[in-house]
Parts: structure tokens; sequence; C-alpha cells
């Protein structure tokens, strides 16, 4: 994401992924993840505007805001996935392979969001994919 301008597209992109990654599809689709994603990033965008135009990283609150609202809306967030490799990390290992992989967010950046240094994020997601793919 820019952080001179505001950066809405990016908001809306990096939300659509994460909903649609933590609740995953159905048979229409990705209709109820979408619809998420699309409240989320608007209250995102209309609550938090002054900071989404600040100089600084938005990552962190932007993390803070769409996962609170998975959470809100899903009892297991990962219920999707449910008997998926993924359920074999712990927490916040799914987290950075949800946001580097499924979000696309650099290593810098889910460190901000995670509060991780981005070596600890790269050595967090390494693990996590040498153990997907013995699994």
């Amino acid at each position: 994401m820019t952080q001179r301008e505001p950066p809405a597209g990016a908001v809306r992109r990096m939300v659509r992924r994460y909903c649609r990654a933590r609740i995953g599809g159905s048979g229409t689709g990705y209709v109820a993840a979408d619809d998420l994603a699309d409240r989320v990033a608007a209250a995102i965008l209309h609550d938090r505007a002054d900071e989404l135009a600040g100089a600084g990283p938005v990552e962190v609150m932007v993390y803070a805001e769409m996962a609170a609202a998975v959470q809100r809306v899903v009892e297991d967030p990962f219920g999707p996935h449910a008997g998926s490799r993924l359920d074999r990390l712990p927490a916040r290992t799914r987290e950075v392979v949800v946001l580097r992989a499924l979000v696309g967010l650099s290593s810098e950046q889910v460190g901000r969001a995670l509060g991780l240094e981005p070596q600890a994020v790269t050595a967090e997601e390494q693990g996590a994919l040498t153990l997907l793919r013995q699994s």
C-alpha cells in the first residue's frame, strides 16, 4: 500500500483476499466472504480515513480491523479449511501463511501487522511451508 494517497483499492484488495482466505467459498463462490469484505473495507475507509491518509504504515490497523470482523462472523475462523493442513499450524503461523501467501503482504508488512520482525515472519513462513509439505 502506498502511504501518500488514500489506499482505497489496496485496502479493498487486502480485505477481500483475507476474507476469502479465512471464510472460504461455497457453491455460489465467495459471496459471503466478499459481502463481509465489502462491509469491512467500507468501514475501514470511512472510520479510519485520517489514519489511512497519514504517513505511517497502515497494515497493523487494517489487519486488526479485518481480523476482528472475521472473528465476529465465524466461530472458527478456519472452519472452511477444517481438516486441512492449515489446521495443523499454530494460530499465529496460520496468520503468517494467510497474510503472506493469500493476501500478498510482504514480510515487513506482516511483521508490522503481527508485531514481529521481518526475519521472524520469514522463518515462521518457511517452517510452516516445511510442515505443510511433510503432511
